[in-house]
């Protein structure tokens, strides 16, 4: 799931957006890192 949230910005059609495993993917996704500053 996370790397398809990497690969496409979203969740796949299968997956519910209420799943705390999607909310993370989704979270992990939004976080920015250090290099890009």
């Amino acid at each position: 799931l996370a790397s398809y949230v990497d690969e496409h910005g979203s969740l796949p059609p299968f997956a519910r957006a209420s799943w705390s495993t999607c909310e993370d993917a989704l979270a992990a996704a939004e976080q920015t890192g250090l290099e890009q500053f």
